[in-house]
């Protein structure tokens, strides 16, 4: 028997003071055909304005496999690029 646990990954631009460029990388998983952000942040901790404010959540204790944080990662790093400002 196969056990198939189903990921979606979002960017979000998230700006913080000074930092107006905080991107976060957001994981949900389907959990009983329901996808579920997967956070230890309650609704009241996101501004009013994000999307992801409102959505059905759940601990990372309870849902994410303890490797899945290095694996993404590493995805992430192999499949993106930096860019540098250039100073003109």
């Amino acid at each position: 028997m196969h056990i198939v646990q189903e990921y979606q990954l979002k960017p979000r631009h998230v700006p913080e003071p000074g930092n107006f460029s905080h991107s976060e990388v957001r994981v949900w998983r389907k959990v009983a055909s329901i996808l579920t952000l997967i956070t230890v942040r309650g609704a009241m901790e996101f501004p009013p304005d994000d999307p992801d404010r409102d959505e059905p959540r759940n601990n990372p204790e309870a849902l994410l496999d303890p490797d899945f944080h290095m694996r993404w990662r590493k995805h992430i790093a192999l499949a993106a690029k930096m860019v540098l400002p250039c100073d003109s």
